[in-house]
């Protein structure tokens, strides 16, 4: 039974967060045990459920924890355990998940959320061997090609072409998640989402609420296909309605939240021209940033002022944040799908699939404040 410390200055969800891992620690827990139910486990604690959730999503996203859809979360063993206790005698073998980051470098829920799909879908065929990228594209795909076991590759989040070109042409069969488009004239698949839809949707949503001049907080790297296909679906949003596209409210922010609060709080703050009615945020952690300044600045939301975001990744966000709804284990199963069949027949021809995303409206976007 876990205790908390009522008198502790620390929040209860970090307490409950603290305690599962000293219990995971202690062996109460072993790899595959199933967590409390998060209610029954509230209630234990006499705290209301988000507060158990926020300490178990925390975890799940650092790696300690597994959610598998209509069964519960679990203890998941580490991801070499699970490469090692893998049959090695399976049709798919070993599936590698490529990534410019690992488990350490996760900020954000969104990553998160698509390793641990990822894991939860291949492991229904085979073991897992997660690699960061490091030293040269070549002298990665060369130690890639040790791997005898290797059956396949999951390219997660990349967007530096030399290294999918490396990746494509490694002789593996490979699947790019979410990435920009290799310029290899080779066979591979690539699972990918409707982006430019999603920030039209969003866009949409907006005006046909009376928002006129809605700003767009956007992480605006030259040679990043997602958040250009973002960027477009904002302006033709705004062209196909007549209304001109103010180029002094596209600002270029990093994906995160700190950055978000900045560029919003200028915004609020600026010297020249109104501050605008709406703001779309091209990933649900800038946007959580962004609300973060509106509510220091001292005006409502949304009816001072409307924030939506991408990604619904804006778990505790208060007020409950409008975004567009990524469906990330359904591209992830796609992508599963796509690597078992190229395993099965290499000769394929090339395959896109789009995911398509979906405007989810709550209580952060309203109708336009009078201007």
């Amino acid at each position: 039974m876990i205790r908390l410390a009522k008198n502790s200055p620390q929040p209860y969800y970090l307490q409950v967060k603290e305690k599962l891992r000293e219990a995971v620690r202690e062996g109460k827990f072993m790899p595959g045990d199933p967590l409390p139910n998060e209610i029954e486990l509230a209630a234990q604690l006499g705290l209301s459920r988000m507060t158990v959730r926020r300490a178990i999503m925390e975890l799940t996203a650092e790696g300690l924890f597994q959610r598998i859809r209509g069964r519960g979360t679990f203890l998941k063993p580490p991801l070499n355990a699970v490469a090692a206790v893998a049959p090695r005698n399976t049709e798919s073998g070993l599936i590698g998940v490529v990534a410019p980051f690992d488990k350490q470098d996760i900020a954000s829920f969104y990553f998160a959320r698509v390793l641990n799909a990822v894991e939860s879908a291949c492991n229904e065929h085979a073991g897992v061997l997660l690699r960061k990228t490091k030293g040269t594209p070549s002298e990665f795909v060369s130690v890639l090609r040790r791997e005898s076991n290797l059956s396949g590759l999951i390219v997660l989040c990349m967007k530096d072409r030399a290294w999918m070109d490396a990746l494509a042409s490694a002789e593996i069969p490979v699947v790019f998640y979410d990435c920009n488009r290799p310029t290899a004239k080779v066979s591979f698949d690539q699972i990918v989402y409707g982006n430019e839809d999603g920030a039209r949707q969003a866009t949409d949503a907006l005006l046909d609420v009376g928002h006129r001049e809605i700003a767009l907080l956007i992480h605006d790297c030259a040679d990043n296909e997602v958040f250009q296909a973002r960027r477009r679906g904002y302006e033709r949003s705004l062209s196909a309605r007549g209304i001109p596209i103010q180029h002094e409210l596209i600002l270029d922010v990093e994906a995160n939240g700190a950055h978000g609060y900045a560029t919003m709080n200028a915004l609020l703050n600026r010297k020249e021209g109104r501050v605008p009615t709406a703001v779309l945020c091209s990933t649900d952690e800038i946007a959580v940033g962004a609300i973060a300044a509106v509510k220091d600045h001292g005006w409502r939301i949304p009816e001072q002022i409307s924030i939506v975001g991408m990604g619904d990744a804006g778990y505790f966000c208060s007020p409950a944040l409008s975004t567009v709804r990524i469906e990330v284990d359904v591209s992830v199963r796609a992508a599963v799908k796509c690597l078992l069949e190229r395993i099965a027949e290499p000769r394929l021809p090339s395959r896109t699939v789009e995911i398509s995303m979906t405007f989810i409206p709550r209580a952060s976007s309203g109708v336009a404040r009078p201007l």
